[in-house]
């Protein structure tokens, strides 16, 4: 153990024993990291995030759980790269990969992507979400070997769940229409198209 030269000094010149002093000195610290604990925890809750997460926003498991079945019921099959539009358009069901901005008033979100591609795991083990989906959608028209799934917003109608969603996956390879999406025991899955709605198939 080392002396410190200063505790001497301090009962000497009539100040606090240094005993005293490091008692003190431990509160101030002690409060200090009390402080910096909860700083997190307020964040956390103002972010809409839970406490000991990495940050990230919490999901809503229902709208994750629908895409998540909807991408796996339209695709050809796992083997090749899937390509994910990570914008929602009411026009979905046409296979319009951006044509109208206008039409896409929502998207999926950074925290949302990784829980579907979680869901999805080994079924889909090729899958990547983009943002700018026509010059994938021409090239897998012109060169087939890839498929790019868009999706629109989750509706519901009548107590039925509806998405509008279509994929390519070559130049005379591809499927849409608005969907039923009901709930089963793994999972949520489409069961056809919803009420004067056929399917479009290329």
């Amino acid at each position: 153990m080392t002396s410190d030269p200063n505790a001497t000094r301090m009962r000497d010149g009539g100040r606090p024993h240094a005993r005293t002093a490091g008692l003190a000195g431990a509160s101030r610290a002690v409060a200090l990291l009390l402080a910096t604990l909860a700083l997190p925890l307020t964040a956390c809750a103002e972010a809409g995030t839970l406490p000991g997460t990495s940050g990230s926003p919490t999901v809503d498991e229902r709208r994750v759980g629908i895409y998540a079945g909807v991408i796996r019921d339209l695709i050809e099959g796992p083997d090749g790269p899937v390509y994910v539009w990570t914008e929602l358009c009411s026009g979905a069901e046409g296979a319009a990969f951006g044509d109208d901005p206008d039409s896409c008033p929502d998207s999926l979100t950074p925290p949302e992507r990784e829980a579907i591609a979680s869901l999805l795991g080994e079924d889909v083990p090729l899958l990547e979400f983009v943002e700018e989906a026509e010059p994938i959608g021409q090239e897998i028209l012109e060169r087939g070997g890839a498929e790019l799934v868009g999706l629109g917003p989750i509706e519901e109608v009548e107590s039925r769940i509806q998405v509008a969603a279509s994929h390519v996956c070559g130049n005379v390879c591809g499927s849409g229409s608005l969907w039923v999406v009901e709930e089963t025991g793994e999972g949520w899955a489409i069961t056809g198209p919803a009420p004067g709605h056929g399917v479009w198939i290329s």
